[in-house]
């Protein structure tokens, strides 16, 4: 299994065995892993594979601006699953740079979810501090736990 083509079909967002191992050797394979991911997310017709790309890229969005330009462009995406890992991507980046975009949406979005979302990652920038986007009430007793398959 080492054709990229081939490997990408496998991330899915199903999760699945297949996925895990695709993703382990494109990591080990190729050099700019965010920046296949922001390619190929451009081109998916699917949800799930494009929420994949995202959460993939997560461990990648503080030092690599492709990871962070995904995150970004996946904040306006039309699935609510792709539009929340953005936000635990960009949560995660604490990159300032975010925030113009996310305060745009914030006035936008009507979904009360991905609102919440929105807020979250503000606060996780404005905080410095990744962990907010899942412990929101500010607790210190809930982690961001970033995939690093």
């Amino acid at each position: 299994m080492n054709d990229t083509a081939t490997l990408i079909k496998f991330i899915d967002g199903t999760g699945s065995d297949q996925e895990y191992e695709a993703v382990r050797y494109l990591r080990s394979a190729v050099d700019d892993l965010p920046s296949l991911f922001l390619e190929q997310y451009k081109k998916s017709k699917s949800a799930g594979q494009r929420a994949s790309f995202v959460y993939h890229s997560m461990k990648y969005a503080r030092d690599k601006e492709p990871a962070f330009n995904l995150g970004v462009i996946a904040l306006s995406d039309r699935s609510k699953k792709v539009k929340y890992r953005a936000c635990m991507l960009l949560s995660y980046s604490l990159n300032k740079n975010a925030l113009p975009e996310l305060e745009k949406l914030r006035v936008l979005e009507t979904d009360i979810r991905c609102l919440a979302d929105i807020e979250a990652t503000i606060d996780s920038i404005r905080s410095g501090n990744s962990n907010f986007f899942v412990d929101r009430s500010h607790t210190g007793q809930i982690i961001l736990k970033i995939p690093s398959v």
